[in-house]
């Protein structure tokens, strides 16, 4: 009988984890730096696989870790508003879940492919994949563009300031991309290599440069500016559609309206 390694689960633990550590770089935390470190351990894992098929189960493990915790309030739409069983709605919820881990399991197994397991060019193809995986994942089956990498970095990391310029895709690629080069750099910490100088080099580089863009004024204002307020009656979903709650909820609005001063409502 063989000995199971306990590496053998070990290592999915780990991926999972780093999986549901990421979406502590998207609102309502907006803490950047989790969602590089995240992917900079799955990088760390990829590179070190031996195959293209463990290459896509880590990133299968890892996508199941990143969107069963980041969109686990679809479960909440299907039981809590939409009354289905509890077992059903968390049966959908990881259905979604499981495919939505499929684009980063390809974007793990396509790198490694196409790289023939070299990682001077596995470093490139991760983040050109990663990008196109999330624009991908944004018009597919009408598309579903939640947790799409970029945004992590929005508003307060300094990547933030090439969305003008690149959008929001292109910010998902250099984000993969600085985590990718700082595996890489992680992986050969104990060999030297003098392109380990430029690397660490460009790691600085994007960055800073990124945070000199958002002292850029992108818009010039036209005219004089106009105040806009935006009413929201906090209804419960429990009694929005109610009939007997629908003049409390016109007389609540109609109240806001009337107490506001915005030139556009």
């Amino acid at each position: 009988m063989k000995s199971i390694s306990k590496n053998q689960y070990f290592q999915p633990a780990i991926v999972f984890l780093l999986g549901a550590t990421c979406v502590l770089g998207f609102a309502p935390y907006y803490f950047y730096p989790a969602s590089i470190l995240s992917i900079l351990g799955l990088c760390a894992f990829w590179y070190r696989a031996r195959s293209i098929r463990q290459t896509f189960n880590l990133g299968l493990i890892y996508g199941l870790g990143l969107y069963l915790i980041g969109i686990y309030w679809i479960y909440i739409s299907l039981h809590d508003f939409g009354h289905m069983p509890a077992f059903m709605a968390g049966f959908f919820t990881f259905l979604l879940a499981a495919f939505m881990a499929l684009f980063p399991a390809l974007v793990g197994a396509l790198s490694k492919w196409l790289s023939q397991n070299q990682l001077k060019y596995m470093v490139i193809a991760i983040p050109v994949f990663w990008a196109l995986s999330d624009w991908i994942r944004s018009w597919i089956f009408t598309g579903f563009p939640w947790l799409t990498m970029g945004y992590s970095q929005v508003p307060y990391s300094p990547l933030a300031g090439y969305v003008p310029i690149i959008g929001v895709y292109g910010v998902s690629m250099i984000t993969v991309l600085i985590a990718s080069l700082m595996a890489l750099l992680w992986v050969n910490r104990s060999t030297y290599h003098p392109l380990k100088y430029s690397i660490f080099a460009l790691v600085l580089v994007i960055p800073i440069t990124g945070g000199l863009l958002k002292f850029i004024q992108w818009t010039t204002p036209v005219g004089k500016p106009i105040s806009v307020a935006l009413l929201q009656g906090n209804i419960s979903q429990h009694l929005k559609w109610s009939p007997e709650f629908a003049q409390k909820t016109i007389d609540l609005y109609v109240d806001m309206e009337k107490n506001t001063k915005s030139d556009l409502v």
